[in-house]
């Protein structure tokens, strides 16, 4: 995304999230839950729904 347009992508790291989109402590719990067994994350959803604030206020 940066590479054509410069400062539309940003890198973020979620605590508490595996690549499921599944809560999980740390890479060992989300291998046990089988990167399936954790409750739902909104970690995803809350952080999407703060950059497309961020960009909106920029863009206005």
């Amino acid at each position: 995304m940066n590479a054509k347009h410069k400062g539309a992508a940003e890198f973020r790291v979620l605590e508490g999230i595996d690549h499921g989109l599944n809560a999980a402590e740390d890479m060992e719990d989300s291998y046990l839950t089988g990167n399936n067994g954790g409750e739902h994350s909104d970690a995803v959803a809350e952080a999407v729904i703060g950059w497309l604030k961020q960009k909106t206020k920029k863009a206005s």
